[in-house]
């Protein structure tokens, strides 16, 4: 076709006319345009394209009569047309009843005898029908992304002759890794990243899965560059793809319902301990009671001031044991129903459960209560932050140290609150421990923690719309932890 463009301008029409003729009978629209694009010929495909007739569409402007929408402007499709290359794109043109349709256009040049560019020979097929069903796929693909994503799922694919893996979408953020830095199709890489322990979770699967066409599954932990791990559940299948084995699957983030089925079983020991603990502590009471009465006797039969004075002392540690067992029992028993009350009394009878070990330490206790605190609230969820803090703060000062405890009012937006604080003078949080103290489970005390403290404190402070603030310094000459408690006033009890 392009000889026929290279005579003269009058022939190359008559050519481009000729080979249109041709074409007539094509579904595809055919059309003539010169430079100034006015349209010099129209083949019936156009006709039942565009719903204009040969002699309603010639000689008029193309651009204008099918309001042309382009994806890039039309000086640029000329100037490309300049040099000697083919333009095609996308183009949205409109009908005659007004409907707007999507062509495949492909445009060719065509030039005089001069080699100078005059016009355009384009052939326009509609592809209104499967661009729309293009931008449905890509819509419904978007869609499932943002569920899987919501979801914290992905599916993969592994190829077991080239040992590649692919997979729907990023997931460096939940490998803990920056957007893009783990590799889509690297299996040895998310590999290494598995769990020590683990991995041989992950290889008995793929290998099962070659076996048979059955799913399998497999949970397994991965490690994030700070330590930590999350637990991922992936299930696969062995289909064959052009001839080749391939596993396709689907991996799940599952570490909150990890950390909720842990919790559970968490909170069931400790419920255990607590049933327990009341139980010890209740029987204690009889032998106790026992104990003190002999102790009163033997006061009463002393004649002797340097027994006696033993004696008293020996009262007087019976006395604190029955003390610890009854604060033991309303840990236990309390449920936690608001009442009026005050903190300082929760404080210091908090404070006095762990008397015993602060004196064995060598820790020294400070106090400064400027308010009672009076408050409407449950006093056996009161305790136990406190109690977490006090010994948390204890456990931190191994070789003595301070621990101040204070109390005083405040405002909270505006609103009457009390303002508490828990500090100590021990070594200070490690920035890398800092990150995660409120995480649940997590703990540096090895099997003696639970590492629910801190997060069962947070979640309480939270349920009472307060705030919690922890500040720590591990400085040599500036060391130590301070929580500090905001907690507005609640019910009738008004400072």
């Amino acid at each position: 076709m392009s000889s026929a463009w290279n005579s003269s301008r009058r022939w190359s029409q008559d050519e481009a006319i000729e080979y249109a003729n041709l074409l007539d009978l094509a579904n595809d629209a055919i059309l003539v345009i010169d430079l100034q694009g006015v349209i010099e010929f129209w083949n019936r495909g156009a006709e039942r394209l565009y719903g204009y007739s040969s002699s309603e569409a010639l000689d008029q402007n193309a651009h204008t009569l099918l309001k042309t929408e382009f994806p890039v402007p039309l000086a640029e499709i000329v100037g490309w047309l300049r040099r000697s290359r083919e333009w095609s794109g996308e183009l949205i043109h409109t009908t005659k009843s007004g409907e707007r349709v999507v062509v495949s256009s492909r445009w060719s040049p065509r030039y005089n005898m001069q080699g100078e560019l005059i016009g355009t020979f384009e052939i326009n097929r509609d592809i209104t029908e499967q661009r729309a069903a293009r931008e449905a796929l890509a819509a419904a693909e978007q869609r499932l992304q943002l569920a899987l994503t919501a979801a914290k799922t992905w599916w993969w694919e592994y190829d077991f002759e080239t040992r590649r893996l692919s997979r729907s979408r990023d997931v460096s953020e939940v490998y803990g890794l920056k957007p893009g830095s783990l590799r889509s199709d690297d299996f040895a890489q998310a590999r290494a990243l598995v769990h020590a322990e683990d991995r041989h979770k992950l290889d008995e699967m793929l290998a099962a899965t070659a076996q048979t066409a059955v799913e399998r599954e497999a949970e397994f932990r991965i490690i994030l560059p700070d330590g930590s791990y999350r637990w991922v559940l992936s299930r696969g299948r062995l289909i064959m793809q052009a001839g080749r084995p391939v596993v396709v699957g689907v991996a799940v983030d599952v570490t909150e319902r990890k950390r909720s089925e842990e919790m559970r079983r968490r909170t069931e020991q400790l419920a255990t301990l607590g049933r327990l603990a009341a139980t010890v502590a209740h029987e204690i009471n009889n032998p106790l009671e026992a104990i003190n009465n002999v102790l009163h006797l033997l006061k009463a039969k002393s004649q002797d001031a340097d027994s006696t004075a033993l004696l008293e002392v020996g009262q007087q540690e019976v006395r604190r044991i029955a003390e610890i067992a009854s604060a033991t029992l309303r840990f236990a028993r309390e449920a936690p129903q608001p009442a009026n009350l005050k903190m300082r009394e929760l404080l210091e009878s908090v404070a006095a459960i762990f008397a015993g070990r602060f004196r064995s330490r060598g820790i020294k206790l400070q106090t400064r209560f400027t308010t009672d605190g009076e408050m409407y609230a449950a006093p056996g969820e009161l305790r136990q932050i406190f109690a977490n803090l006090i010994g948390n703060a204890m456990d931190a000062m191994e070789r003595g140290g301070t621990l101040r405890i204070h109390l005083h009012k405040c405002r909270a937006e505006s609103r009457p609150a009390y303002r508490i604080t828990i500090s100590d003078t021990g070594p200070g949080i490690p920035p890398q421990v800092l990150a995660h103290v409120f995480e649940p489970f997590f703990t540096t005390k090895g099997d003696t923690g639970t590492g629910l403290g801190l997060y069962v404190v947070r979640e309480l402070i939270a349920s009472y719309e307060g705030r919690m603030q922890l500040r720590t310094r591990s400085k040599p000459k500036y060391q130590g932890t301070t929580f500090s408690i905001l907690l507005p006033v609640r019910g009738a009890a008004v400072p």
